[in-house]
């Protein structure tokens, strides 16, 4: 599995405290999954009692994030 990051998403990261970690561990162990539109997903992950979600393109075994942010 091949992850890549927007330079959007990099930016919401850090201003979020959110890790490639955490966004690895969300892809492979997601709570949610809903589809958007075409290639796009939202996945959802629960980490330390709040929940995780990111925007991601998936075509194969790449993951493009776009976006992600916790949960209210």
């Amino acid at each position: 599995m091949l992850i890549e990051f927007s330079r959007h998403a990099e930016r919401r990261m850090k201003k979020r405290g959110i890790s490639k970690m955490q966004i690895e561990r969300m892809l492979t162990t997601p709570l949610k999954i809903e589809h958007l539109e075409g290639d796009k997903f939202m996945y959802y992950h629960k980490q330390n009692g709040a929940v995780l979600v990111a925007v991601v393109e998936k075509k194969r075994d790449r993951f493009t994030v776009i976006t992600t942010y916790h949960e209210d």
